[in-house]
């Protein structure tokens, strides 16, 4: 992940959390304990988070004790964010957004692939009152966060990996051999 990130890429831990299968994956529903959660899965996230220091975090597709990974209250917002004071971004996986209020107000940042939920109808949401322009704006600056943390914005595109290893010469004219990270 600090490779990763010292290339100018926002890093990103998944399937957050207690992604247990990918067979029915986005059918699964883990019943589990708060504190059975905090003594395993959830654990280990906690001390990936500490050492990796991702700009982002991608909630994962099954339901935990009868929400959406990316609808979870208690695990994104309460957890993640509040308890661990996690700076970065929620980011659904392909398709793992479900709703649009439900996932906004329990702490999803970033919808993949396009904006079914968290485009036009996170707007109408917005001018109905459901949310605030506040509540946006601390979404985007989350994604901001991560974006300036690693370096995305302000930092020069660099050539990539594997053009480095092989001593090619990129289009932007760089050629030399990769040092590891």
């Amino acid at each position: 992940m600090k490779c990763e990130q010292a290339q100018h890429v926002v890093g990103d831990l998944k399937h957050y959390a207690m992604n247990d299968q990918e067979t029915g994956r986005s059918v699964v529903n883990s019943i589990i304990s708060k504190r059975a959660m905090q003594e395993s899965d959830l654990l280990a996230f906690h001390i990936a988070l500490a050492t990796a220091t991702p700009g982002a975090v991608m909630c994962s597709y099954n339901r935990i004790n009868g929400d959406y990974g990316c609808e979870n209250l208690y695990t994104l917002r309460d957890v993640l964010k509040k308890d661990w004071a996690f700076k970065g971004f929620v980011i659904s996986d392909w398709g793992g957004t479900h709703s649009t209020e439900k996932a906004f107000a329990a702490g999803l940042d970033q919808e993949q692939p396009m904006a079914q939920f968290l485009g036009p109808k996170l707007k109408e949401a917005v001018d109905a009152g459901k949310f605030s322009l506040a509540d946006v704006d601390e979404h985007a600056r989350r994604v901001l966060y991560a974006e300036f943390s690693a370096g995305v914005v302000d930092d020069r595109l660099r050539p990539a990996l594997w053009t480095l290893k092989r001593g090619l010469k990129s289009r932007n004219g760089w050629k030399r051999k990769a040092s590891s990270c």
